[in-house]
């Protein structure tokens, strides 16, 4: 997955400067952006109530929320397209029947390509919705203290992203926010650098 995640921001950072040369306008777009509760962490939320039958909690658990790094390049007037990094990590305490076990480690790497339709394309203020579609890979891992031995469990799933609507507020530097339903979680927000 660390190829997969270095050749996607590759392509996020390489191809853009070379299309901003071709095209000499500012059609591409750098983001950053910060979101709280993807798929995957509600996927967590409803194993932990099915484990919780069996005894099974977690307790101090810590997260990153989710760090997201994109390029899109405008192909007309209302239609961008690119692609998007997002990382993600938990740790908690794991408990048994009111033991502690060891802590659990959940990180999240997901490769995405996006397509964004401006249904408000105004220069200095656009409102937006969107697509996604991708590929994560997740990696889960119990350090135990018992006696048992240490768990780790990798596996790799499609995911996706629907944003309902964003918005975004400037010229060649853009703050922006979007409603959605993904890897980048239900809310997410950051800025941008359109070039």
């Amino acid at each position: 997955m660390k190829k997969i995640l270095f050749f996607a921001l590759l392509l996020i950072f390489v191809f853009p400067v070379q299309t901003v040369l071709a095209q000499g306008s500012r059609n591409s777009e750098f983001s950053a952006s910060y979101g709280v509760v993807s798929t995957d962490d509600l996927a967590n939320i409803f194993g932990e109530i099915i484990t919780s039958i069996a005894g099974y909690e977690s307790k101090n658990a810590t997260y990153t929320g989710i760090i997201n790094a994109g390029y899109r390049n405008l192909i007309n007037d209302r239609w961008l397209i690119g692609l998007t990094v997002s990382y993600e990590k938990s740790t908690a305490d794991a408990y048994v029947q009111g033991s502690k076990i060891g802590t659990q480690k959940n990180t999240y790497y997901t490769v995405a390509a996006e397509a964004n339709y401006q249904y408000v394309s105004g220069g200095f203020f656009q409102m937006y919705s969107g697509f996604g579609i991708g590929f994560t890979q997740a990696s889960a891992s119990l350090m135990r203290t018992d006696n048992n031995p240490d768990t780790n469990d990798k596996h790799n799933h499609i995911n996706f992203q629907f944003t309902l609507a964003g918005f975004r507020v400037g010229k060649t530097i853009g703050l922006f926010g979007e409603l959605g339903f993904g890897y980048k979680g239900i809310v997410n927000g950051g800025v941008s650098v359109r070039f």
